[in-house]
């Protein structure tokens, strides 16, 4: 089994916008040397900043139902059903 093995294909849509394909699905990533938001297939959204050419950088995953939340928006509010 090669578990340890990883698929990623990135696709350049605009200057600073990729498309991700991986075996886990589909992401997008914005942005370019030093600060980039990537959301991923599993509903996560990582935040980078770093100092190009350095190697010195900080990544912050968030969940997307948390930005929401703050956003006032809930994905799971599906009206006032039935009694």
């Amino acid at each position: 089994m090669l578990k340890g093995f990883r698929f990623l294909k990135r696709i350049p849509l605009a200057k600073y916008v990729r498309l991700n394909l991986s075996k886990h699905g589909t992401g997008l990533s914005i942005g370019g040397r030093g600060s980039r938001i990537s959301i991923s297939p599993g509903k996560k959204v990582n935040i980078w900043l770093g100092i190009p050419g350095t190697g010195i950088g900080y990544r912050k995953q968030i969940d997307i139902d948390s930005i929401l939340s703050l956003l006032g928006i809930n994905r799971h509010n599906r009206g006032s059903g039935g009694k």
